[in-house]
């Protein structure tokens, strides 16, 4: 019998060529699969690459809702819990939008303004009014986060924003305050009133779901 070293040339080449047919139905299986399924596929792997992102903003607002609940109230377990799992969810929405904080102690939106920044939310800081109108009037801003008292004023954040309305310039306003009524109600002009933390985070994806939604 002759062995394979001494087979013709031919009978090899054709031994070569059986042992490549699996791996070229392989490759043609892949392709034919590629071109049926492409649109399903592209749709998918962005889910996948921003998944893990995402997870990573949420677990850096909760952790900062954790830190900042040591300072004022940002709600308890579960409502810290669901404005993480939103912070996740629009994080692809909110990216970019600009938000002016208003307040003559920054140190106090500290916890609120990592958050924004982990967002990839553009935020600026303006201590007084005179300054943030001089901003308002410069750029368009999507959301203005303002403290309701500065200074020796009470109700600072409400001399601001009838002055931003009256010279044609006010945005969407949230007021942080310490103490909160609700018998009072939101002032005319603002968008929210609140003391706690979550809740204004919730106000501001509010405002820039509708906006960039």
């Amino acid at each position: 019998m002759q062995s394979r070293i001494g087979a013709p040339m031919s009978e090899q080449l054709l031994i070569e060529i059986v042992k490549l047919i699996p791996s070229v139905a392989w490759i043609i299986f892949a392709i034919v699969a590629l071109c049926l399924f492409y649109k399903s596929i592209r749709e998918i792997l962005p889910r996948l690459s921003t998944f893990k992102a995402f997870g990573v903003e949420a677990s850096f607002v909760k952790e900062a809702l954790d830190k900042a609940s040591q300072h004022g109230e940002a709600g308890d377990e579960q409502s810290k819990s669901l404005v993480a799992r939103r912070a996740q969810r629009l994080s692809a929405v909110v990216a970019g939008a600009k938000v002016l904080v208003v307040n003559d102690v920054p140190q106090e939106m500290s916890d609120v303004i990592q958050i924004l920044n982990s967002m990839k939310m553009v935020v600026t800081v303006s201590t007084s009014t005179n300054d943030a109108l001089r901003l308002l009037k410069m750029s368009r801003y999507d959301v203005v986060l303002s403290d309701m008292m500065r200074g020796d004023s009470e109700n600072e954040g409400i001399l601001f924003l009838n002055k931003a309305v009256e010279l044609g310039i006010n945005q969407p306003t949230i007021f942080t305050v310490r103490r909160y009524n609700p018998e009072r109600g939101t002032p005319p002009y603002a968008f929210a009133i609140t003391n706690r933390i979550d809740e204004m985070l919730h106000y501001v994806f509010d405002v820039l779901e509708r906006s960039h939604g």
